[in-house]
């Protein structure tokens, strides 16, 4: 391949050399970036049906002046003077000016190429010689002086598709600092060296032109005088004639490739598909030509699963799934359906188990001209045995019966044994129908009620069908006449001409047939389809395929499909002028010297008053300053992630000595990492240092619970192992069916008392029971003690017993808790603490103002739980406890002032008239002689952001204003929120026409604004519902309206052969909501 540069017009058989730049971020080329990220090349694709929503707009520069620009950056990159930068500006003005720019449109950018990613950038100035590196550092121009910042990438477009191309790249130029990006647009031209099939059909490029120069006279190419144009002139003449020539003979010989699907036209695709009577599917024309060249390669293989596999493939649908159904009928029930006639009695086919078992006994009504059924139950119908075993059902309901309205029933025919049998019976009736059509459209053959499909790969299958393909009798399909017209035994022509016998050819089916076949395999099957794009369209491809490419015997019962599809929505638009102050500040360059002193730094500051004129409304007012809320920082924990109750009577915020701030508070408002204190009182002023805290939900409380002193006593030896004896404990009392004996116990004489085994633990430590509470409350080592059986028998003895001894309470609620101030039920403690998932974590219990850790749930009770440290002993029906649920546990803290609030001794919003203060709509409800609301009205200097509060030497801005009440935003203060008296002045601004005067250099047109409104025009709002069915399969589906396309489509449904005419069943709806709401200031 020809290694080409952009300049060259490279094609798709070339190399492609992209040279790429990554100047600093003042677009110098001081140095080489720090790395360069990544590199992506986009194809464009355009589409041949649809809508190009996308827009590229292509600049083309003049060279000249390009060049112009680049050597007066590289100067003033080196040399920042004053003049060298108001050059690059001219030049860059006159470059913009002069440019033209093309605009074309596509639909897609499809990433193709990637270089480089978050862990292997595509170039790392550290390691410049990598071979992880994919760009190549050009640290040398054409004359062989240093640069930088200049990178060469080499791409081999293979299998790439000629058209229009993006690159784009990103760099880092500093380690710490931002990243850059830049991206410019290509074009590879088509080759004939790659898609024709024969070299000799594409002409030599030269042929022509080295004709042209032999057959030139040399006189024509000599100048006679100097103004003579005559050898130009021939050359460029002889030049086209002969790119004529070229171009005409390269059509002459590649007209054979008109049948190649490699190299025809796009355009000339679906007529080469006409010749192998093949309708080319998807919108993809690289698609179109794997489906021609494929085509009768893929005519051979149908009725093979791997030719549908490909087949789908080819036109951009995935298979997923492919099972096979086999057929099952119901052992024990049967099902039928009757089109009521003039009688209201009908026969049924086989005989029914009387009385009816309600469990296997369904009856559905559909009335006539009516596609629903209503299920009904036994109690409408009676059926009856007569003395031949012929089943009579008879409707016996109040409502009548109509001409032509249809019964359905399933009834019991075979006893069904146990339970087991039943449940497999519901599953086998729930299972759908093998056959999908509607009886009321469908005369012959009959209706199958009984046949059902499960899918090969269903769990439960083998237990279903416990014998597939079992044997039986051939399967009678009709009757047919017995002939003999030309048989050697004529003489017995009149004996059996006419008589009737049974054929087992599919070709005699008759009209009463019923496949009574279970057990078996059918010709049905479900398929799972992924397909791109999905669409109405796609469906119907996708489903055609399939009919064309499976076995003729082969049913499609149902598809399962899924796919995306994209689409663009143009929001809408509005222009509007706008004003823009640019502020710049410039220093003096030296000391004492007035030279340079061109711009001070005062003359540069953005002042309000520029567009406004300036007047004191309310001068020296007196009014008492707070601060709104006290809120609580944390550094360490994001509280507004938390499950704060959003009631503060509920929160627990504890501030741990030693702090000037510790004490209760209750909180709420959380944002980020601070939240609001709303109970509780903090001393003022407030003491700003860092503190410890801890947050807590109430998750409940009880003003007469019961806490016993339940300690856990466990008992050990090590002399001895407990585990090599079959100790037998409460637990093996309680749980052990085999075992009726009671629990084993150690006799411990320095306590004069036996106690009892509760339970022995991995570590082959003894649990005791201690309901005379004698045991010591402390660890004690160095215990004699015996163990007993049930029988009295000593099993061991010992001195070396060890007692470790777990202070803890058990908590008994009771059957009712209060939470959030109601009294509730309390039903299961384990529901309770399990209800955020946290199995009783976190959770406290506050008792005499000590918190208690939650230590797990007492066995088979629903009331009762432990907490460890408690030491209190028994508290029988008067212990007030609450329960938190801790959010936070010993994390840092401050506490600080928020919100800027004055409280004036005037009403300031009704003595400046203020149109948007809280009262507005009470004031002013129109300020206009038309009536036109105060909301309607353009800028008239009485809004509240047409004013600031001067403080001291601080301007505060007016968020809010009721009344004497006024909210400031401005300079932090610590005003208390109790209050401290401050003096104050409220300034005006009213604002001036202004305008900007018509600049030449660089171009700027004028303007002249007659007002500055500071609402702007009306909301621009654009709301869009829609909801749309996606029609499947659907013949009568319509294509939807542009403004109902959506933005981005995920399809899920179930592409079922329905009752009617084997069109889809809808499963899923979709719905979409697009808002838009632009509003400028």
């Amino acid at each position: 391949m020809t290694a080409k540069y952009l300049s060259e017009n490279p094609t798709i058989a070339d190399q492609v050399i992209f040279e790429l730049k990554t100047p600093d971020a003042d677009g110098c080329f001081a140095d080489d970036p720090y790395k360069v990220d990544e590199v992506k090349i986009y194809y464009i694709q355009r589409s041949y049906g649809g809508t190009n929503y996308s827009q590229y707009n292509k600049k083309i520069y003049d060279e000249t002046l390009k060049a112009q620009l680049d050597e007066a950056i590289e100067l003033a990159c080196a040399s920042p003077t004053d003049e060298n930068l108001a050059e690059v500006e001219k030049l860059r003005t006159q470059l913009d000016v002069s440019a033209t720019t093309e605009t074309f449109y596509y639909s897609n950018a499809e990433v193709v190429a990637v270089f480089g990613n978050d862990d292997t950038p595509a170039w790392l100035a550290a390691t410049p010689e990598s071979p992880d590196n994919s760009l190549v550092n050009i640290d040398e121009d054409v004359d062989g002086n240093a640069q930088y910042g200049h990178f060469e990438l080499t791409w081999s477009p293979d299998g790439m598709r000629e058209g229009d191309y993006f690159i784009c790249w990103t760099w880092t130029p500093l380690l710490a600092g931002d990243s850059l990006c830049d991206s410019m647009q290509f074009t590879l031209s088509g080759s004939t060296l790659i898609t024709t099939s024969i070299p000799t059909h594409f002409t030599n490029p030269e042929k022509y032109q080295i004709l042209s120069e032999r057959y030139l006279p040399e006189m024509f190419k000599l100048h006679l005088s100097n103004t003579d144009l005559t050898p130009e002139v021939l050359q460029e003449f002889n030049a086209a004639i002969s790119k004529g020539f070229t171009f005409v003979e390269d059509f002459a010989n590649q007209i054979i490739d008109l049948i190649d699907a490699n190299a025809v036209h796009e355009s000339l695709l679906p007529l080469l598909g006409n010749l192998f009577n093949i309708q080319l599917k998807s919108t993809d024309p690289t698609l179109w030509r794997r489906q021609i060249k494929n085509a009768v390669p893929l005519y051979k293989k149908k009725g093979t699963y791997g030719g549908l596999v490909e087949a789908l493939n080819q036109i951009g649908v995935k298979l997923g799934r492919f099972a096979q159904l086999w057929q099952v009928i119901s052992k024990y029930t049967y099902q039928e359906a009757f089109i009521v006639g003039n009688s209201d009695a009908f026969v049924l086919s086989r005989t029914a188990l009387l009385p009816v078992d309600t469990n296997n006994f369904e009856l559905y009504k559909r009335n006539v001209n009516s596609d629903t059924w209503t299920t009904l139950d036994a109690t409408y119908v009676s059926l009856e045995n007569d003395a031949d075993d012929v089943t009579t059902m008879t409707w016996t309901h109040s409502s009548s019966l109509s001409v032509g309205d249809e019964l359905r029933v399933v009834y019991e025919v075979v006893n069904v044994p146990n339970s087991s049998e039943q449940t497999i019976e519901d599953y086998v009736r729930a299972l759908p129908l093998a056959d999908q059509r509607d009886e009321q459209d469908q005369e012959y053959p009959l209706k199958n009620w009984n046949v059902r499909v499960i899918e090969d790969d269903d769990p439960l299958l083998d237990t279903v069908l416990v014998d597939k393909h079992q044997y039986h009798s051939p399967l009678i399909y009709g009757q047919v006449r017995t002939e003999f017209p030309y048989s050697e035994n004529i003489y017995n022509m009149d004996e059996y001409n006419g008589s009737i016998r049974d054929s087992s050819n599919p070709c005699d089916i008759g009209k009463d047939f019923l496949d009574g076949c279970s057990g078996c395999i059918g010709s049905k099957f479900v398929v799972d389809l992924e397909i791109d794009n999905i669409s109405h369209d796609r469906i119907l491809e996708a489903t055609n395929v399939i009919q064309e490419y499976v076995p003729f015997h082969a049913v499609l019962h149902s598809m399962n499909l899924s796919g995306t599809m994209d689409d663009l929505v143009m929001p809408p638009l509005e222009s509007f002028d706008i004003l823009i102050n640019v502020k710049g500040n410039e220093f003096t360059v030296a000391g004492g010297q007035t030279i340079f002193n061109r711009t001070m730094q005062e003359g540069a500051e953005f002042k309000r008053n520029e567009l406004a004129n300036m007047t004191t409304a309310v001068s020296s007012g007196s009014a008492t300053a707070y601060n709104e809320n006290v809120i609580l920082f944390s550094p360490d924990a994001r509280l507004d992630t938390l499950p704060i109750d959003p009631d503060s009577t509920y929160t627990y915020l504890e501030v741990l000595a030693p702090s000037s701030n510790a004490g209760e508070y209750g909180v709420e408002n959380a944002y980020r990492n601070h939240i609001s204190i709303v109970s509780g009182s903090p001393t003022e002023p407030l003491d700003q240092s860092a503190f410890t805290f801890r947050l807590s939900n109430e998750r409940a409380s009880k003003a007469t619970a019961t806490i016993y002193q339940d300690d856990l006593f466990k008992f050990s030896d090590s002399a001895f192992s407990f585990w090599a004896e079959s100790i037998k404990t409460q637990w093996d009392v309680d749980n052990d069916v085999s075992y009726t004996g009671d629990p084993w116990v150690v006799n411990i004489p320095a306590y004069a008392d036996e106690y009892e085994i509760l339970n022995i633990l991995s570590d082959g430590t003894l649990v005791l029971a201690d309901p005379s509470k004698t045991l010591p409350t402390s660890n004690t080592s160095g215990i004699t003690y015996t163990l007993k059986d049930d029988s009295a028998n000593i099993i061991n003895s010992g001195s070396t017993g060890s007692l470790t001894v777990s202070r803890r309470g058990r908590v008994d609620l009771g059957s009712s808790v209060s939470i959030r101030g109601s009294t509730v039920t309390f039903s299961n403690t384990e529901d309770f603490f399990d209800s955020y998932h946290e199995y009783g974590q976190n959770h406290y219990v506050k008792y005499g103002g000590t918190q208690y850790a939650f230590n797990g749930l007492v066995p088979d009770s629903t009331s009762q739980f432990y907490i460890s440290g408690y030491t209190g002993g028994d508290v029988v029906g008067s212990a007030s406890i609450e329960i938190y649920q801790r959010l936070v546990n010993n994390k840092k803290g401050y506490f600080h002032y928020t919100g800027l609030k004055i409280v004036t001794s005037v009403d300031h919003e009704v003595g400046l008239q203020i149109n948007n203060g809280d009262n507005a709509d009470s004031l002013y409800p129109a300020v206009d002689s038309g009536g036109s609301p105060y909301t309607l009205q353009l800028e008239n200097d009485k809004y509240k952001e047409s004013f600031l509060v001067l403080i001291g030497t601080d301007y505060y801005a007016i968020s809010r204003i009721d009344g004497a009440n006024i909210w400031l935003s401005g300079p932090d203060k610590e005003w208390l929120t109790t209050g401290t008296a401050i003096s104050y002045d409220i300034l005006q601004y009213i604002k001036q026409d202004f305008s900007v005067e018509e600049r030449d250099y660089p171009p700027m047109p004028g303007h002249d604004f007659s007002f500055i409104d500071r609402r702007s025009e009306d909301i621009t709002s654009y709301t869009t519902e829609t909801e749309v069915p996606i029609e499947a399969l659907s013949a009568s589906a319509e294509e939807p309206a542009p403004e109902e396309e959506l933005t981005e489509l995920t399809a899920l449904a179930a592409a079922l052969n329905s009752s009617k005419k084997g069109e889809s069943l809808e499963m899923i709806n979709q719905k979409e909501t697009k808002t838009f709401s632009i509003k400028v200031r």
